[in-house]
């Protein structure tokens, strides 16, 4: 630690709080208590102060010409070296200084007797102080009052370190101050507790992109405090990781600590962020290119037993699944693969939980029949495979727009339909799989209805 000198400016402000006892007409004021609050403790570097705050009946000389370190009725005396200093030298660390205070009282009043006076700096008694009659200048008589203080000073420590801390014990350092020599007692330093490797990239690890990678590594001591990188430690990378493989970060203590750990990390393929669009029949596959891969493979899951089936090998960036059933979820996977030069196949990593695609085809279009009565038209349809709900729309070929005219659950096949407009009515209903897409709209799915 530097040590770090403060140059303070000194101000001196002396607040007299004064109790008068008025002793006749003739016979003048007494001033039996004066209070000086506020005096700035002096500090190392600073320069002192000569300026207070005084009550109206009490008077400090602007100057004394008798002694040019007197100014405004305040002198600095360093006891250390036993003689007084000017208004332009500095307090030194580790010295004592006197502060020397005189106030006069106006003619008209008196201060009391030594023993009956009670002065109080910074709301401690005065015990070193005098009274003096005086009739210099036309004051009245004279407090001299002195008060001592020790400078305090910034401590400049220097560490020293008894044993360093590492993963298995707590170390030890001691504090010293080279200006005053004070010392500190035995300070602890705790020993490290976690090393997190950074590998958020994804849920695999890092993601092979052809460059080298850096992860990061947050060391943390046994209470949870993070350390700091060059400070407390350092970290050694391989020289290179640029491509799929298992790797190891050196971490290296320093400083406070000692010993040298080592976390490993993996660099993977990139796991296929697949795409799925739907059709009633079918289920199209797509992702883009995987960095390092040379080919892919493509899996279904049975959502029963969670077994997967390999559908294809490809070498494209999409597969489509044909042959699905209306309105039904699939689940596919896929991964990216090479060859090494040992000639094994490398994948990019799976988990059953996140890397899936769900997909849901598309539920067939009801092919409702209209009953005409009055102004009420009656639609009728039979329940589609894997509907959830269907949704009854009117069609408008003027305006060749759809409006939604109710919604039924996936047991109510029939939609009542009253004070419809007279003439040709065009109706569609879709039916909605479980993920809510619904059926294309079609328009030779509409169903007429003349309402007479």
């Amino acid at each position: 630690m530097k040590k770090s000198l403060r140059l303070l400016s000194l101000f001196l402000s002396l607040v007299m709080l004064v109790c008068m006892v008025p002793l006749g007409a003739n016979a003048g004021t007494i001033i039996s208590t004066v209070a000086i609050d506020d005096v700035a403790i002096p500090r190392e570097g600073a320069i002192p102060g000569y300026y207070y705050s005084f009550d109206t009946n009490l008077i400090s000389p602007a100057y004394d010409i008798n002694d040019a370190t007197t100014i405004n009725g305040i002198e600095w005396v360093d006891k250390t070296e036993g003689n007084a200093i000017k208004p332009t030298e500095t307090f030194i660390g580790g010295h004592t200084y006197r502060l020397n205070i005189y106030i006069y009282s106006n003619a008209e009043m008196k201060f009391d007797s030594k023993e009956n006076l009670n002065i109080t700096v910074n709301g401690e008694k005065a015990t070193q102080f005098n009274t003096y009659n005086t009739d210099i200048y036309g004051y009245g008589n004279m407090v001299w009052l002195c008060y001592d203080f020790e400078v305090q000073h910034e401590h400049s420590w220097q560490e020293t370190i008894l044993e360093k801390a590492s993963k298995e014990k707590s170390g030890i350092y001691i504090k010293k101050c080279s200006v005053c020599g004070e010392e500190s007692g035995l300070i602890s330093i705790p020993m490290v507790g976690d090393i997190v490797l950074d590998e958020e990239v994804d849920l695999h690890g890092l993601s092979y992109n052809t460059k080298n990678h850096f992860p990061a590594v947050t060391v943390y001591d046994e209470y949870d405090n993070e350390l700091t990188i060059g400070l407390d430690y350092v970290l050694d990378y391989p020289i290179s990781d640029a491509k799929v493989g298992t790797y190891e970060v050196t971490v290296r203590f320093i400083g406070n600590y000692e010993g040298e750990y080592t976390c490993r990390y993996s660099v993977h393929l990139a796991q296929p962020n697949v795409k799925a669009k739907v059709g009633v029949d079918r289920v199209a596959l797509s992702w883009a290119k995987v960095p390092g891969a040379k080919f892919y493979r493509v899996y279904g899951m049975d959502l029963k037993t969670g077994k997967y089936t390999q559908l294809a090998k490809t070498t494209k960036t999409s597969y489509t699944r044909t042959g699905r059933k209306p309105g039904t979820e699939y689940a596919y996977a896929v991964r990216a693969c090479f060859i090494n030069k040992a000639g094994k196949e490398i994948r990019s990593p799976f988990n059953k939980e996140f890397d899936n695609v769900y997909a849901c085809t598309l539920c067939k279009a009801p092919a409702p029949k209209a009953k005409v009565s009055g102004k009420t038209v009656t639609l009728k349809w039979a329940k589609v495979a894997g509907a959830d709900f269907y949704k009854v729309y009117k069609y408008n070929s003027k305006t060749k727009k759809y409006s939604t005219l109710c919604i039924t659950s996936n047991k109510v096949v029939t939609a009542k339909l009253t004070k419809q407009a007279k003439g040709t009515n065009y109706y569609l209903v879709r039916a909605f799989n479980h993920y809510g897409a619904g059926s294309q709209y079609s328009k030779k799915n509409l169903i007429k209805a003349i309402v007479r």
